[in-house]
Parts: structure tokens; sequence; C-alpha cells
């Protein structure tokens, strides 16, 4: 079996283990506000996420022959970048409560940007506000849920 077939095996276990057993025990409790409105509820976005990795984890067990390969990881340049990748990560969930969500965002999102080799400023701090600027408007907007608002979030 390649690389390829059990990566995207693993990937489809995980995410059914994620589908039955983490995303059910997501409590509930939303519902018993003051005021009656809809909303899509704490479990929405976990089970569109796993059932994406599923899906996708089955396509790369199907048709394992694409660009898939993880030998680009021998190159020492590619795991700094994953590595950063996830300390970028980890950083940003941990600045979420105190910066809020769109300080933390904006300045994820750009040093994001800049990590993978964008250098035109002009071009990062319009995307990385925008996305941050319309991803919070959604949410609040459109799925009636709320975001860390932190210490120092900006009023949308």
């Amino acid at each position: 079996m390649s690389v390829d077939r059990v990566f995207g095996a693993t990937v489809c276990i995980l995410a059914l283990l994620f589908l039955t057993l983490a995303v059910p025990s997501i409590p509930d409790d939303w519902q018993h506000t003051a005021g009656t409105y809809y909303s899509v509820g704490p479990r929405m976005f976990p089970y569109i996420a796993g059932v994406l990795c599923l899906l996708l984890g089955l396509g790369v067990v199907v048709h394992p022959e694409g660009h898939n390969k993880l030998s680009g990881l021998r190159d020492r340049k590619a795991r700094g970048r994953v590595a950063a990748s996830l300390l970028l990560t980890l950083g940003y969930v941990a600045l979420l409560d105190v910066a809020g969500f769109t300080l933390s965002t904006i300045a994820a999102l750009a040093l994001f940007f800049t990590m993978f080799g964008e250098r035109r400023w002009y071009i990062i701090v319009p995307m990385a506000v925008g996305v941050a600027v319309i991803t919070k408007f959604v949410f609040l907007k459109f799925f009636l849920l709320e975001l860390p608002v932190g210490l120092f979030d900006l009023p949308i």
C-alpha cells in the first residue's frame, strides 16, 4: 500500500472518530437563551469539517497518484514551514481570548501570507482585514454566533 493510501485511510479513520465520538459530545445547551432566534448551533461547523476531511481522505485512498506525495517533507525548509504553521495556528488560538477575533485574525493572516512568500503589504493588509471583517460579519449577522471579543477587539 502506498504512503498516500495509508495517509488517506488514516484521515478517514480520524474523521470517522471525530464525527462519531467528538462532535456528538459538544453540549447542545445553546438553545436555552432568553431570546428566540434561529442559529446553526455549535455542532454544524465541526460536522462540516469532519465530512470534508472524510471525503478528502476517501479521495486520496481512491486516487492516490496525484501531487500529494509526502516526500516533500524530506526538505528541511518544508518541515520548517509546517512547524511554523502549526506554531502560528497555536498562537492564533491562544491570542483569540486576549485580542479578540478581529485583531487575532488580521495578525495571523498577515503572518501566514508573509511566511508563505507574499511581501507586498498593499496586498497583505487589505486581504487580512477584509477576510477578518467579512468572516466576523457573516458569523454575527447570518449565523448569529458570537466570536471571541477579547480585551482589544474592534467593533463591527
